[in-house]
């Protein structure tokens, strides 16, 4: 078990209340037309910050991960071509990460289209087009890690 303060547990506890202080700046006040026409740029940014945050969880607890799934977590799966947390965590972390960043997408796009905060829904567009570039390469091998 890892001990509450060392820095994993604090990286990843920061990430996870600075992604909840970004959400509630992008949609402060909490009414509808303001959630609508900021939930482009939110999922866009909140994701790529809950994920960093996400993705050391197993590391954090490898004995209920273990319990769960029945073995470690570090477990080399011949099936799987490499171990349970790179190969299922991570790939579905990611992937996860993806649909709501395409999610963001043309809903950033209806927003510019209504015209509705063109500012934000601009930068939502653009990181959406760097997370893609940024996917592509790390699919294709070129990049070495994960979003």
């Amino acid at each position: 078990m890892i001990a509450p303060w060392q820095p994993v547990v604090i990286a990843a506890t920061l990430m996870l209340a600075v992604s909840a202080i970004v959400m509630r700046i992008l949609v402060r006040p909490l009414r509808r037309e303001v959630v609508i026409s900021h939930i482009s740029l939110t999922l866009e940014t909140v994701p790529a910050i809950v994920v960093v945050a996400l993705s050391h969880l197993p590391s954090l607890f490898p004995g209920a991960f273990a319990k769960i799934i029945g073995h470690s977590i570090y477990d080399y799966d011949p099936s799987l071509n490499g171990t349970w947390l790179a190969d299922v965590w991570w790939r579905s972390l990611t992937i996860v990460t993806l649909v709501l960043f395409a999610t963001g997408f043309p809903w950033a796009i209806a927003n510019m289209a209504f015209g509705r905060q063109f500012l934000s829904n601009t930068v939502a567009v653009i990181l959406f087009l760097v997370w893609l570039a940024l996917a592509f390469l790390g699919f294709t091998g070129h990049y070495s890690g994960y979003l």
